[in-house]
């Protein structure tokens, strides 16, 4: 999951950020949250330096979360995250707020909606993709992610869905 996050940034998730993400679960199947914050592995894969950064920085941010709380420190990796995408729900526009992952350099709203979206939590991401469709639907479009974030999850409540389900109807 963090792998794919921060692969998908600005990137074209169906011809560049699936086919990558497939080839890092072949060759790292049962890759921890634990040792990919160790820097293993720390390259490759057409990812720029930086964006290696980001991803050991998340996978950190997701250990000492773990290691923060008593009640986790047994818990899976997939309850971790899902235990912290709940958890950061009233600072989902202000990703800064989280000193675990939306603290880390090159996570931006988008980014911290995706992996909230990724690790269990109600949350569209607020991308040009959502922008487009929610335009074209005639919703308006204010210019940054958190005012487009708060449109998508109001056009969720408006119809009555969950923010996650709007996200992928407007895939």
């Amino acid at each position: 999951m963090v792998f794919d996050v921060v692969a998908s940034h600005r990137r074209d998730y169906q011809k560049v950020v699936l086919p990558t993400v497939q080839r890092f679960r072949s060759q790292w199947p049962d890759l921890t949250l634990a040792e990919l914050a160790t820097g293993n592995p720390s390259s490759g894969f057409g990812l720029p330096a930086e964006r290696w950064t980001t991803i050991i920085g998340v996978a950190a941010g997701f250990d000492r979360y773990r290691t923060d709380r008593s009640e986790l420190l047994d818990a899976s990796d997939d309850d971790v995250v899902t235990h912290w995408a709940a958890a950061v729900e009233p600072v989902r526009l202000t990703q800064r707020l989280d000193p675990y992952v939306g603290s880390v350099s090159g996570i931006g709203v988008a980014l911290f909606a995706y992996a909230r979206m990724r690790s269990g939590a109600d949350a569209p991401k607020p991308d040009r993709r959502v922008r487009d469709h929610l335009k074209h639907l005639e919703f308006p479009t204010p210019a940054g992610e958190g005012a487009l974030l708060l449109v998508g999850e109001a056009a969720a409540e408006e119809v009555g869905i969950h923010r996650l389900e709007l996200d992928q109807l407007l895939w």
